[in-house]
């Protein structure tokens, strides 16, 4: 077989043929020592560097979500100097799926109360969303503009620092991360309708104190309210 000729792919075929009629030719070489083939490596370079850093930093909140976060987030969280895990721990997500499968298999969601207004029907287009929101909580969430004294760490981090130091993590947590309390992690809120949107969040403060909450929220005169807790835990 003649070199650069591929047998799977006919456009692969004519492809590797030119090249390896140019390189044959001295053309490729000319080509690669060019002003516009620096340019062009200098760009590529350069795009790879952006890809990075979105990817390392989270996914942007867009206007709608950083004024829904402002509203229901704890004050404590969004005054005070924390430690926010960027990314939801992948057992709580499994966990909450596990969860909100048992509960869909029911057309109508029920609250704690008995009161008609706390019943309402998710469509199964709205069970799907909310099954892939969850999903999708491990996801990296950039916080620039939200909790910009704020210390960031992901949850791999968080997971090889306890599993490092084990039954003295905590202890090393509160000496590296002092005057804290705890850790905060939260997804990005999913608005399901216009005036129905839900968030979890959770705070982490030892091995028997925390707490997490999945929680639908109903827009009210403008504001952002707390409705009830589809899914919650409390250590």
């Amino acid at each position: 077989m003649p070199q650069g000729l591929l047998t799977e792919d006919p456009a692969g075929q004519t492809r590797r043929k030119v090249i390896s009629e140019l390189s044959n030719c001295g053309v490729m070489p000319t080509i690669r020592n060019s002003y516009l083939y620096k340019v062009m490596k200098a760009i590529g370079f350069l795009f790879l560097f952006i890809l990075h850093n979105a990817v390392s930093t989270g996914q942007s909140l867009t206007p709608k979500e950083m004024d829904f976060l402002r509203q229901v987030l704890p004050v404590a969280c969004l005054q005070n100097r924390i430690v926010y895990c960027n990314g939801v721990d992948t057992n709580e997500i499994d966990a909450m799926r596990r969860s909100l499968k048992e509960k869909f298999k029911k057309n109508i969601i029920h609250t704690k109360s008995s009161d008609s207004d706390q019943t309402f029907i998710l469509t199964s287009k709205e069970k799907q969303q909310t099954l892939q929101y969850v999903s999708g909580m491990n996801k990296p969430l950039s916080i620039n503009g939200l909790l910009d004294s704020a210390i960031v760490v992901s949850s791999k981090e968080l997971t090889d620092f306890f599993n490092t130091y084990r039954a003295d993590a905590w202890s090393k947590f509160y000496e590296k991360y002092d005057g804290v309390s705890g850790y905060y992690e939260f997804s990005r809120p999913i608005f399901l309708r216009d005036s129905l949107c839900l968030f979890y969040w959770a705070q982490v403060c030892n091995i028997t104190c925390g707490e997490g909450h999945l929680t639908f929220y109903r827009l009210t005169n403008n504001h952002w309210k707390k409705w009830f807790d589809i899914y919650d835990w409390i250590s």
